[in-house]
């Protein structure tokens, strides 16, 4: 079996592929008080949830890297829907 669509399907459900509950994310998210065109990187993406909810909140420039195929191809299809014009890419 394909070790990145198993990891893919046991992980569907989860829009943060992190323990850490949704309140405490959201203040996190409030923390770094970015500027528009800051840049960030987060190595070991995910579904790009992190930096589509900065690029949502701050307009950031963003690069998101992953292991995992299935993982690069949601992320994409995340900004695609929710943000389609933001600068983050996803490797």
């Amino acid at each position: 079996m394909d070790r990145w669509k198993y990891y893919d399907i046991i992980h569907q459900r989860h829009n943060l592929m992190n323990p850490v509950d949704e309140t405490k994310l959201e203040r996190l998210y409030d923390l770094p008080e970015l500027k528009p065109n800051a840049r960030v990187i987060d190595v070991g993406c995910g579904k790009g949830e992190m930096l589509i909810r900065l690029a949502e909140k701050y307009s950031i420039k963003g690069l998101g890297i992953d292991k995992s195929p299935y993982r690069i191809r949601e992320a994409e299809d995340r900004k695609r829907q929710r943000i389609p014009n933001a600068n983050l890419k996803f490797l």
